[in-house]
């Protein structure tokens, strides 16, 4: 007998919130995470969010483990050459290309990338 498992993605347009400030972004990412949403960003996230929203998430987990087990969490960027001077370019964009994949480890158990393939198990 297999099981029904639903899973709802919440899409987020990251030109609409990537002038929030730092934490407003994390909380806007991190309500919709403990709604049980799986958020698709259309970008890479900003590092610097991503390194807040893991540190946030991991002080919730120390405060109430029963409650809050964690998150899975891949930012894919477009591939593009590694020089210096494509590496300045990439900061002055406003937009970072790319994929954002967040989600409830109560919902995914894992998200890895493999070449063009993006596994999720739930």
């Amino acid at each position: 007998m297999s099981k029904n498992l639903e899973v709802k993605f919440f899409y987020v347009e990251y030109d609409k919130i990537k002038d929030l400030p730092i934490l407003e972004q994390v909380n806007y990412f991190l309500d919709k995470i403990e709604k049980g949403y799986v958020v698709i960003v259309d970008s890479a996230i900003d590092p610097v969010v991503g390194m807040k929203l893991t540190e946030t998430i991991l002080s919730k987990i120390q405060e109430n483990p029963e409650v809050f087990k964690g998150i899975e969490y891949l930012t894919i960027e477009k591939n593009e050459s590694k020089s210096f001077i494509s590496g300045l370019i990439k900061k002055f964009k406003k937009k970072q290309e790319g994929i954002t994949i967040i989600g409830p480890s109560n919902i995914i158990k894992k998200i890895e990338r493999d070449g063009n393939l993006i596994n999720m198990k739930f």
